[in-house]
């Protein structure tokens, strides 16, 4: 037997315990001497029990009563009036709307090109108080009604939304964003920029990250011990949201990374879910269904993310002679509760995720909402646990969610999913709409189709017209699919929901069971 062995600490740290069979035969090759005692492990700058230790002692052994930390006000600024459109861009029919709420951004904007444009910024400049974290460049959909023979992208960083085409565009292209994203939250532990400066991104970036100690072992309990202390040193606001792709969800493929750099992220504020990234999609498992092809994407994904009902969400695939949409919905095999529909079987399989819904059960959090376990597994557990609780029982906040879908007057034509959401979502301070909605159809006359019409109580702030981004195809259409990322009007003028697509539809015979699937997400300021 060698007398060299590897600590399972390092293997930890540097990632390796996500992939079980290297971690296997390094640990067989390389085992522990007999006898060896485990040690503490160091979690940032101190060990995990010593770290509980001192938030005890910060919440129990002062003199005075720990007071939980109180949420600061959330303060709502509109900036829509410093966004200044570039020269090659003309209004689409509405002004855009840029919101920021405490950390959380929204922007919304609907333009026509001027003439032939390049790649480049769509604004002078963006006010600095929208400005994502320096260094992130952040996913956002662009909806359009150019043809499919063109492939458009979007990402926003400290210069604001930056349009990638595939060929120049041509006069009068509408480019239409829909995007919420947040300044603080976790940056993605699996690294996916030239960390070795090996002139290649891959998983071994993460590895050499991981194995210089810059990120620390993940777990549960340290995550939660983490929180805690932030919460006792920061108070509540400012501190980093949890990224759900650094622990709660795997991609199928354990060796893939996230697209290079772009940011990678998958949030939960509240009822919100928020997330913007770039992955391969896993032929795993795919499911014909005529031309169109279903996709997986991750092989777990965490519960608590996940809605009750399903969600259909617009997505962009690199391969620009088709269409897709995203599915999410809680079930109990967590490798299936996303999947991704494409209108044909895909050869290059990257594709550029974001989106943000609404949890249907989502519960107003409160310090009865959480139930300490009947049996903890040590004395250090214990303590931990009193500690959330403790914590937990600051002001959290409130919101008032309901689902006006059922106000919405749909035509006739437009069959829809029982489980499409329109809701209004109020937190005392401020009330925004989230909708997601999925229709069918055999094909309508007209490039602009008319949805239906929407009540008062859902027009957008100052009676703007808004875009969004919307995915349509046809599940027979394969290749001949000419629809990219279309999108999605609600219009305050006319009080009227429309899909603009790219051309007109073919007539589809009702005895058939092709169809024309749409979908469209948003989420805009009331």
């Amino acid at each position: 037997m060698s007398n060299v062995y590897i600590d399972e600490r390092l293997l930890d740290a540097a990632g390796l315990s996500d992939f079980p069979e290297l971690y296997a035969y390094i640990k067989e090759r390389y085992p522990k001497p007999i006898g060896e005692l485990p040690q503490l492990v160091p979690i940032g700058d101190q060990t995990l029990q010593q770290q509980v230790k001192n938030n005890d002692d910060i919440i129990y052994a002062s003199n005075e009563e720990f007071e939980p930390p109180v949420p600061n006000a959330i303060t709502k600024l509109d900036l829509s009036s410093q966004l200044e459109r570039n020269s090659f861009l003309a209004s689409n029919g509405s002004d855009p709307q840029l919101i920021v709420y405490g950390d959380r951004i929204t922007l919304t904007a609907s333009y026509a090109t001027t003439g032939v444009i390049p790649n480049g910024y769509l604004f002078k400049s963006y006010p600095q108080e929208a400005r994502p974290k320096q260094g992130v460049q952040v996913i956002a959909l662009v909806g359009t009604d150019a043809s499919n023979t063109y492939n458009i992208f979007c990402y926003i960083d400290q210069g604001g939304p930056f349009i990638i085409s595939s060929r120049w565009l041509p006069s009068n292209t509408a480019l239409v964003l829909n995007i919420s994203y947040y300044k603080n939250y976790e940056s993605s532990k699996k690294i996916n920029y030239d960390a070795n400066n090996n002139g290649k991104i891959d998983i071994m970036d993460t590895w050499n990250v991981n194995g210089k100690g810059q990120f620390e072992a993940q777990s549960y309990v340290y995550e939660t011990v983490k929180n805690q202390t932030n919460l006792i040193e920061a108070g509540v606001q400012g501190l980093n949201r949890t990224n759900n792709l650094n622990s709660e969800i795997k991609l199928v493929d354990e060796l893939a990374i996230y697209k290079a750099d772009r940011a990678a992220y998958f949030t939960k504020d509240g009822p919100f879910i928020t997330y913007s990234f770039g992955a391969k999609l896993a032929q795993l498992g795919a499911n014909y269904e005529a031309q169109q092809t279903v996709y997986k994407l991750f092989s777990t994904i965490s519960k608590k993310v996940l809605p009750s009902n399903i969600k259909y969400m617009p997505i962009q695939v690199e391969q620009q002679e088709f269409s897709a949409m995203c599915l999410f919905k809680d079930m109990y095999d967590k490798s299936s509760a996303v999947q991704v529909a494409v209108s044909g079987q895909l050869n290059t399989l990257d594709c550029e995720f974001q989106g943000t819904y609404i949890l249907d059960n989502y519960t107003n959090a409160s310090a009865s909402n959480e139930a300490a376990p009947e049996d903890v597994e040590s004395h250090i557990d214990e303590v931990i646990i009193k500690h959330e609780k403790q914590l937990g029982s600051s002001p959290q906040q409130q919101y008032t969610i309901t689902n006006v879908y059922n106000q919405l007057m749909i035509n006739d034509f437009f069959p829809s999913s029982a489980y499409n959401t329109f809701y209004i979502v109020d937190d005392g301070t401020c009330r925004v709409c989230v909708f997601n909605l999925y229709f069918e159809s055999k094909g309508l006359n007209g490039r602009s189709q008319e949805v239906g019409r929407i009540p008062d109580s859902i027009l957008p702030a100052d009676g703007k017209s808004l875009g969004f981004p919307a995915a349509v195809y046809r599940t027979k259409g394969g290749r001949q699919n000419n629809f990219s990322v279309n999108y999605f009007i609600v219009n305050a003028q006319f009080k009227m929901l429309y899909f603009q697509l790219s051309e007109p539809q073919e007539s589809i015979p009702t005895d058939s069971d092709d169809v024309y699937k749409y979908c469209a997400s948003g989420m805009y300021y009331l």
